[in-house]
């Protein structure tokens, strides 16, 4: 069966905020957005995210079938507590049909990339670690092509 973009008709995004809600829209147009998560707080920091299904040809771009979670992090400097919340969010899910292979985080750090390029994460935490940049950060570029890389990251605006 093939997935169109769009969203589920019960997916409540005005429960998100009005800045989250525009870049849900933006993925709307290349991705089937199905479900919200449960935020978590890991320290004092909280985060929200949902969880969405490519479409058939962003599929194919990005090598992966089943859900993908998108994880929002407001923070101006990226922390390692913020893989630590897509843990937490991941056991929301105990079905098969999200990829925890496949992550994506909307971060409001300007050089993430670098930071999670540098740091000492564990292998498996950089590899296909999407990330997005928001229209405040024009030297952003989409780049889907480098998804293809496992030791790449995807990046994606909202223009």
């Amino acid at each position: 069966m093939s997935t169109r973009p769009g969203v589920n008709p019960n997916f409540e995004i005005s429960a998100f905020p009005p800045r989250d809600q525009r870049a849900i829209r933006r993925f709307a147009q290349h991705f089937y957005i199905t479900r919200a998560a449960t935020a978590v707080q890991v320290g004092n920091s909280n985060y929200r995210s949902f969880l969405m299904r490519p479409t058939d040809d962003v599929s194919a771009v990005l090598n992966v079938e089943r859900e993908i979670l998108v994880l929002f992090a407001d923070y101006e400097t990226f922390e390692a507590r913020t893989l630590h919340a897509f843990d937490l969010i991941f056991q929301q899910f105990d079905d098969v049909r999200v990829d925890p292979s496949f992550r994506m985080l909307i971060s409001g750090d300007s050089n993430i990339e670098n930071h999670i390029k540098h740091r000492n994460y564990p292998l498996d935490a950089r590899n296909r670690l999407g990330h997005y940049c928001g229209q405040e950060r024009p030297q952003c570029q989409p780049n889907l092509q480098s998804a293809s890389s496992s030791n790449s990251s995807l990046r994606m605006t909202l223009a």
